[in-house]
């Protein structure tokens, strides 16, 4: 996926990044936001923190592009889809074993209740331990 954005802070290699689509309007747009109509990003800022893993000379406000990997994505798409699909199965054929006589209602109610608790769970993990973005600055727009 590739951003835009301009460059608030360098410190070293790592440098962050204000994704927002009124920071600078005539430079900063996104076509991947086009779906919402930036409705998400009206009010808010959005930092990005990214390498500068080319070496170029960056200086703060400049507007550059920022690409992350669709390897990256795709894991963390599917860590993000795995704990709840795992919940449920578990749920499912946990109430089926502590209650044999259980019928089909009850052990979707269980597995309902274990996919949500998981997804829960992951959730909290995330907050704790959030996925390492690698993202990275790709080239500089304007000078």
């Amino acid at each position: 996926m590739i951003s835009r954005g301009v460059v608030q802070a360098i410190e070293g290699k790592r440098i962050t990044i204000e994704q927002s689509a009124f920071a600078n309007a005539s430079a900063v747009t996104d076509d991947s936001c086009f779906g919402c109509m930036k409705i998400e990003c009206k009010n808010r800022r959005k930092l990005i923190i990214a390498e500068n893993s080319l070496h170029l000379p960056l200086k703060l406000g400049q507007t550059v592009e920022v690409a992350t990997g669709s390897g990256s994505l795709l894991i963390q798409g599917v860590f993000a889809v795995l704990p709840p699909a795992l919940g449920f199965i578990a749920g499912f054929f946990l109430v089926a074993f502590i209650f044999p006589n259980s019928g089909e209602s009850a052990r979707a109610a269980g597995g309902a209740l274990f996919m949500f608790a998981g997804a829960l769970v992951f959730y909290l993990f995330r907050g704790l331990f959030p996925a390492k973005n690698r993202s990275r600055i790709v080239r500089i727009l304007d000078t």
